[in-house]
């Protein structure tokens, strides 16, 4: 049963897909099933198959919606449908940038908008955003950022209001 309604939605996305386009199609996807569009409904180009761009930035909107939990480069190499060296290699070649300096940009990402836009605590953010805890994520901003998170919410906020 649940292979059929799989079929029946892999076969709607298609038509989505032809009709309205393969953005379209892949927003559907993502609130069909979310966080597993990348998945479970490859969107193939005309030919039928992924090109390999069209892999990687599947498994790219894969790692964002799944940022909050650990995320292996195996992981993100299946939803690739690649071998982990061929995943590596190519999603440099086209991001510009390894796998997990992709992930560590996306959790900072989500962490700064939540220190800018709420206030919840460090420690819950550094959760939320999938890097452990207040402490690393400490870390990670003085590394990369020159600031501590509670600095860096401080700033904002003051930029904002300026």
């Amino acid at each position: 049963a649940a292979d059929d309604r799989n079929d029946c939605a892999r076969s709607a996305l298609m038509f989505i897909k032809r009709d309205l386009g393969a953005e379209l199609a892949r927003s559907v996807a993502d609130r069909v099933m979310p966080g597993m569009a990348a998945t479970w409904v490859p969107l193939p180009a005309e030919g039928g198959t992924l090109s390999v761009a069209e892999k990687i930035r599947a498994a790219a909107r894969w790692m964002e919606a799944n940022c909050d939990r650990p995320v292996s480069v195996a992981d993100a190499a299946q939803v690739a449908a690649m071998s982990e060296r061929n995943f590596l290699r190519r999603f440099k070649h086209e991001m510009q940038v390894t796998p997990s300096d992709y992930l560590l940009q996306v959790r900072l990402r989500i962490a700064c908008n939540f220190l800018t836009e709420t206030e919840l605590p460090v420690d819950k953010i550094a959760r939320r955003s999938g890097t452990g805890n207040g402490d690393r994520l400490a870390k990670i901003f003085r590394k990369r950022m020159a600031l501590s998170p509670t600095e860096y919410r401080a700033r904002s906020r003051a930029a904002t209001e300026a």
